[in-house]
């Protein structure tokens, strides 16, 4: 190569969004000391199993929690972190004239917390397990909107591309995609769909039918019971 020729330098690609995420959301997991693995079944299988699974939100521990309340990021993790700090419930005083202690934070207020942090510090694979055991709920899309709105349209884009797998199948064997009700219902959510009372209505009259098809009387989904997400959460105390 001449001396005179400029040299060809490699560079790097720049991280995408969901990169940027995932860099965050780990960085946030060593700062509060919290490990958390998330194994839930991939789109295809939760739209080919067709029945729920079981599936419960982990305990995160008392000393995470205290972790949560002191802790200062200014790397990635600080904006997840803000998220997690700002929805801290509040302990109240009692009206007394003598001295006692604050109250608690109300009960109801601290579950939406926990489920917050849990959502957070497990990233958007979370959505899968809720779907999947039937839990998913708006505001759990709210809080993956602000954490993770890469991620989460990840999530969408491949529940979609499932969604027509499934159809294609039912139209290569000449049946109706079979979409069980309460399904249908978290992928519209999921999809952040807003509907009106009356179709709920009509969803419960339809549950209370029976079912028609080659699904009626049919037993716990063997690719459920395969594959069943494990929820571990925890970290050195």
């Amino acid at each position: 190569m001449s001396a005179f020729a400029p040299e060809l330098a490699l560079v790097p690609p720049a991280p995408s969004p969901l990169d940027l995420e995932e860099e965050a959301r780990a960085e946030l997991l060593r700062l509060l000391r919290l490990n958390v693995r998330v194994r839930a079944p991939e789109w295809r299988e939760i739209l080919f199993g067709g029945r729920p699974i079981s599936a419960k939100l982990p305990v995160v521990p008392p000393a995470v929690l205290a972790r949560i309340e002191k802790a200062e990021a200014t790397g990635p993790a600080r904006r997840l972190l803000g998220i997690v700090q700002r929805e801290m419930p509040e302990t109240s005083n009692p009206r007394t004239i003598a001295a006692s202690r604050p109250l608690p934070p109300p009960k109801d207020a601290m579950a939406a917390w926990l489920r917050l942090i849990f959502l957070v510090t497990a990233g958007p694979s979370a959505l899968r397990l809720l779907v999947a055991a039937g839990y998913l709920t708006g505001g759990d899309i709210d809080i993956m909107q602000d954490a993770y709105p890469a991620g989460l349209d990840q999530e969408r884009t491949a529940s979609v591309e499932a969604a027509m797998a499934l159809t294609s199948a039912a139209m290569r064997n000449r049946q109706d995609p079979d979409v069980p009700n309460w399904l249908n219902d978290q992928l519209l959510t999921l999809m952040d769909e807003h509907r009106p009372i009356e179709f709920f209505a009509g969803l419960y009259e339809a549950d209370a039918q029976p079912q028609q098809g080659p699904s009626a009387g049919s037993g716990q989904s063997v690719i459920a019971q395969q594959n069943k997400p494990i929820v571990n959460v925890g970290g050195p105390q």
